[in-house]
């Protein structure tokens, strides 16, 4: 993209990638010492770290052990600065192969707040019903904003129908 920006170099443009590119992995690399997400201030933070400096809508699934050890995680989708389609397909292929007994969803908003859209629920009402088909319980879905990061199992959305004021 930034090659055909008017007066940056092909050397700039590849510099500016770089740069980019160290910053993501510093901000991941600060996860190296975060072993287990029992706590929600541990999955924020994390979540944080996966995914704030990016500019663009990513989905990751984090992979936990029954003691809530994180085993991995795994970018499962790419989007635009405000949007990221996936599918439910994509959900259920990583928990037939990997089988983890917890799972923790996050995705960012790259240019807005961390308050979750119709979708957001939506979405993680239909994954932690998936998540059960395969014997696996969805324990958080983070939404990192620019200001903060929204927990919604710290709001109680998780193990509950979200129900919604109809006026």
């Amino acid at each position: 993209y930034l090659r055909t920006v008017d007066d940056v170099s092909d050397l700039n443009a590849v510099y500016l990638a770089l740069v980019n590119d160290m910053r993501c992995k510093m901000y991941a690399q600060r996860n190296a010492d975060i072993k287990f997400l029992k706590d929600i201030e541990k999955r924020k933070q994390y979540a944080h770290n996966l995914l704030y400096p990016y500019g663009y809508e990513r989905i990751v699934l984090i992979k936990l052990s029954r003691n809530m050890r994180v085993l991995s995680f795994e970018l499962v989708s790419k989007g635009g600065v405000n949007f990221s389609q996936t599918s439910p397909a994509s959900f259920a292929k990583i928990l037939s192969i990997d089988k983890p007994e917890y799972i923790i969803v996050a995705h960012n908003h790259p240019e807005s707040l961390c308050n979750p859209s119709v979708q957001d629920i939506t979405f993680t009402n239909k994954l932690r019903d998936l998540a059960t088909q395969f014997n696996c319980t969805l324990v958080d879905h983070i939404i990192v904003g620019q200001d903060k990061e929204f927990s919604f199992d710290e709001m109680g959305l998780i193990t509950r129908p979200i129900q919604r004021n109809i006026k």
